[in-house]
């Protein structure tokens, strides 16, 4: 439970999601529990938002899909892991 004091709802829960964008399914997700959120170790060295994307395609990479994501997750180091494994990205980068 992540606690925002300046927000209107000032509690809620943090959660990343991956998702197939033509039929919405979800392939996996990863719930935030702060220190105790369980990432793949092979990542740790990465930044968060790293962290959370490479973990989350984990499994499909080097099978040749393209991920989109939003700026805040996206940089030009990650873009570059990713097309090293066969994963195209689309998005704005930070």
């Amino acid at each position: 439970m992540q606690y925002s004091p300046l927000k209107k709802a000032r509690f809620g829960i943090k959660s990343f999601l991956l998702c197939e964008s033509k039929s919405g399914y979800m392939w996996d997700a990863i719930i935030y529990s702060g220190m105790g959120t369980n990432f793949d170790n092979s990542f740790y060295d990465l930044s968060m938002s790293a962290r959370v994307v490479m973990t989350l395609t984990k499994p499909l990479l080097d099978k040749g899909y393209c991920l989109t994501m939003d700026n805040f997750y996206n940089s030009p180091g990650l873009v570059h892991m990713l097309i090293k494994r066969k994963t195209d990205v689309c998005g704005t980068l930070q």
